[in-house]
C-alpha cells in the first residue's frame, strides 16, 4: 500500500511544485502550512522557509546564544542565505552582547549564507588565538552590513574582525554606531589593514573618528600612494555630517586613487557642512568612471554648486565618463532657490566645467519631490536647468530625470527614509520562538 507521500509524489511532476513555492517565497505562513501536509512536502519546503531569517533579541532573552545552539543541533542552518541579527528594544535596555566567538559558531553552521545584517546589536571582541581567522566554511559573503550596532568600551576593530572572517565581501556597509562617551575618541592607534577583498563599501553616519578607522583599515593609515593589497575597494558610497569626516574620506580617497572606480557623495541632510565639498581632491582617482553627486535644493545650494564647478574645473577624473547629479528637493516651495539669479549662474558655469571634459559620455540631473509638485512647476525647473546647462545639452549627453517620492520613515535604527520613487524622464535627445522569518 502507497503511503501518502508517494500519492502526492506520483501526482504531480517536480516543476510544478517549485512553481506553487515561488508563487509563496513571501508568504512564510502558507509556506509553514506547505510543509505540514507530508514529510515530502517539508523537504521541498524548508529551503522557502528558512531562506531569510531575523533573529531578534529582546532583554534576558539571549535568543543569540539559542539559535547557535538551534543550529548546532539541527541540519537547518544550511538553507539559510539571508541572516538578520537585530535588537527589538533600542530605547529600554542595551543590546544583548555577541562575542565574535558566538557570531563564529552561528557562522560555521551557515554554509551557504550570503547576506549577514547585524542591526543595533552589542559586538564584543575575541581575545582568543586566531579568533578573526577566515572561516573555511565562508569564504565569501554577497553583502555584510553593520546598522546602529553599540560598542560598549571598544572601538570600531571589533567590526573589522567580523569582516576578517570573510575571504571576500562585495559590499561593506557601515550605519551609525553607539559607543560610550569614554570611546568616541579611541581608534588612535594601530589599524591593521584588511586582506578581505571589498568591491564596494557604503558609510552613513560615522564620526571622525570612526571615519578614520574605516579608512585605516581599508586602505592603511598614511593616506599615502596605495599598496596592492585585496582589500581595497573600487565602489564607494560616502555620506558625511562635518568637514572633519569629509578630511578623513580624503584620506582614504587618496590611499584608494589607483582603484576606485564608482563614487558616491551625499551630504547626511540639509545640517550637513556644505564646506565639506571643496575638500575633495579626485585626481588620483585615475581609474574613476562614474560619479554621482547628492544636494539638497534649498539651503547653500550655490555653495554646493561651485564646488562642483571647482571640482570638475579643477580636479577632474582623468577617466570620467558618467556623472549623476541628484537634488533632494523634497517638497514644493514658490521661489525655491533651486533656479533664482544667483543659481542658474552657478549652474550654468558647472555646464562650462562639464563640457571641457572630452572623456565625458553622460550627464545627468535627478530632481526629487514629493507628490505635491504642480506639473507645471516641474516643467518650468526642466526646461531652466536644460537652458542653463546647454553646454552639456549642446553635446547631446544631457539627461533632466524628475523624481515624484513618497518618503516614509523606516524602522531601522538610524533613522533612514525609504523612498517609493516614480521617474518621470525629460529628455532632449512550525516556527521557532527566536526566529521572525518575515
Amino acid at each position: 500500500m502507497q503511503s501518502s507521500s508517494d500519492i502526492m509524489r506520483a501526482r504531480l511532476p517536480i516543476e510544478l511544485y517549485y512553481i506553487v513555492l515561488n508563487y509563496l517565497a513571501d508568504n512564510k505562513a502558507a509556506l509553514a502550512t506547505f510543509s505540514l501536509v507530508c514529510s515530502y512536502w517539508a523537504d521541498l519546503a524548508r529551503p522557502y522557509l528558512f531562506h531569510t531569517l531575523n533573529v531578534e533579541s529582546k532583554a534576558f532573552s539571549h535568543r543569540f546564544s539559542a539559535f547557535s545552539t538551534f543550529l548546532a543541533t539541527t541540519h537547518f542552518g544550511h538553507y539559510v542565505r539571508d541572516l538578520t541579527m537585530s535588537w527589538a528594544e533600542y530605547s529600554t535596555a542595551k543590546p544583548e552582547k555577541v562575542s565574535l566567538k558566538l557570531l563564529r559558531s552561528i557562522l560555521v553552521a551557515l554554509p551557504n549564507l550570503s547576506r549577514l545584517v547585524l542591526d543595533g546589536i552589542s559586538l564584543l571582541p575575541d581575545t582568543t588565538p586566531d579568533s578573526n581567522t577566515p572561516l573555511a566554511s565562508r569564504p565569501r559573503l554577497d553583502a555584510l552590513s553593520f546598522e546602529g550596532c553599540f560598542f560598549h568600551d571598544i572601538d570600531l576593530t571589533v567590526a573589522f574582525d567580523v569582516v576578517r572572517l570573510f575571504g571576500a565581501v562585495d559590499e561593506l556597509s557601515f550605519h551609525g554606531h553607539w559607543c560610550s562617551k569614554t570611546t568616541m575618541d579611541l581608534g588612535r592607534g594601530m589599524i591593521v589593514p584588511s586582506t578581505t577583498a571589498v568591491r564596494h563599501v557604503q558609510w552613513v553616519r560615522l564620526s571622525e573618528a570612526a571615519t578614520r578607522m574605516l579608512r585605516e583599515f581599508l586602505v592603511g593609515g598614511s593616506g599615502g600612494s596605495l599598496r596592492k593589497r585585496n582589500g581595497v575597494p573600487e565602489s564607494v558610497h560616502f555620506t558625511w555630517n562635518t568637514q572633519e569626516e569629509a578630511r578623513e574620506f580624503q584620506g582614504f580617497l587618496s590611499g584608494a586613487a589607483e582603484c576606485l572606480k564608482l563614487l558616491e557623495l551625499k551630504p547626511l541632510n540639509r545640517r550637513a557642512d556644505v564646506d565639506a565639498w571643496f575638500t575633495f581632491e579626485l585626481t588620483p582617482c585615475t581609474q574613476l568612471e562614474t560619479l554621482t553627486l547628492h544636494m539638497f535644493g534649498r539651503r547653500d545650494i550655490c555653495t554646493a554648486l561651485r564646488a562642483y564647478t571647482h571640482l570638475f574645473a579643477h580636479s577632474p577624473p582623468p577617466a570620467l565618463r558618467d556623472v549623476k547629479v541628484v537634488v533632494e528637493m523634497m517638497e514644493y516651495v514658490i521661489g525655491n532657490p533651486l533656479l533664482d539669479n544667483g543659481a542658474r549662474s552657478c549652474w550654468a558655469n558647472m555646464g562650462e566645467a562639464l563640457g571641457r571634459l572630452a572623456s565625458l559620455k553622460s550627464a545627468t540631473v535627478e530632481l526629487r519631490v514629493l507628490p505635491g509638485s504642480p506639473a507645471q512647476y516641474r516643467e518650468t525647473l526642466t526646461g531652466e536647468l536644460q537652458a542653463a546647462l546647454r553646454v552639456v545639452r549642446d553635446r547631446g549627453i544631457l539627461r533632466v530625470a524628475i523624481v515624484v517620492s513618497s518618503t516614509v520613515r523606516s524602522s531601522v535604527f538610524v533613522g533612514s527614509i525609504r523612498h517609493c520613487q516614480e521617474t518621470f524622464d525629460i529628455d532632449e535627445d512550525d516556527s521557532l520562538p527566536f526566529l521572525n522569518t518575515h
